[in-house]
């Protein structure tokens, strides 16, 4: 259970880093509290750096990572602080996907974000109409808390970063709808309540089969998942 003296600061992980050190470093910390969350995926383990630099550089996915800090301070909102993520102790993460074509997103759960979107799916970015342009489905992805720091509200904490992060972006797009989404296997019943707790409402239950394949010489078994869509649509005028 987390310590009451225990605090943090919301930070994005920048996709581009120069500095070939300071970016493995990243990459490790990355790697590390990734395979924590997916304890029942040991293949990753064996996944090269060039993959793991794939998922921090991919140009459709935002990383929110909660940083443990000393100080009570409070900030506005997620910054690109590198100093804290590379000095602080990552506590949880949350990947926001998008924009994306409503119908366009669909993720397993120990899949990358990365891995997720294929380079043939529609995106917004040169969209010139925007009232009448698809409406934009940013998807939540990969929520994770370190075990030491539940009990904070952080999962809340996070989801509602990337929540407020999604929508602000669509609107500097000018859009005038969002669809936020996530997909929870219908027995993650924590899960479900930390979302719902945040304004989503729960949608279709989706069944999906991943074919067996092979990712930088490892083997990724066929698996099956069923999971609840949860959605928050998000209009402005």
């Amino acid at each position: 259970m987390a310590s009451e003296n225990m605090h943090y600061e919301m930070c994005i992980l920048p996709r581009a880093i120069h500095d070939a050190e300071k970016r493995s470093q990243l990459r490790d910390k990355l790697k590390m509290i990734r395979l924590k969350a997916l304890q029942k995926d040991p293949e990753e383990l064996k996944f090269s750096d060039e993959v793991w630099e794939k998922r921090m550089t991919n140009p459709l996915a935002v990383h929110f990572i909660a940083v443990e800090r000393c100080s009570e301070t409070e900030y506005d909102k997620p910054a690109e602080d590198m100093s804290a993520l590379l000095s602080g102790n990552w506590l949880g993460v949350l990947v926001l996907i998008g924009p994306m074509e409503d119908g366009t997103v669909s993720f397993h759960a120990s899949r990358s974000s990365a891995e997720s979107l294929s380079s043939n799916r529609p995106t917004l970015s040169n969209a010139i109409d925007r009232e009448h342009a698809p409406i934009p489905v940013y998807e939540l992805n990969g929520v994770f808390v370190v075990p030491e720091a539940r009990g904070l509200g952080l999962g809340r904490k996070l989801v509602d970063a990337v929540t407020q992060f999604g929508i602000s972006s669509a609107k500097s797009q000018g859009f005038r709808t969002i669809r936020m989404q996530v997909r929870v296997n219908t027995d993650n019943r924590p899960a479900r309540m930390l979302y719902r707790s945040g304004g989503y409402v729960e949608g279709k239950v989706e069944t999906s089969v991943s074919k067996e394949n092979e990712k930088d010489g490892v083997k990724i078994p066929s698996k099956m998942r069923t999971c609840i869509v949860m959605e928050r649509l998000e209009e402005f005028f």
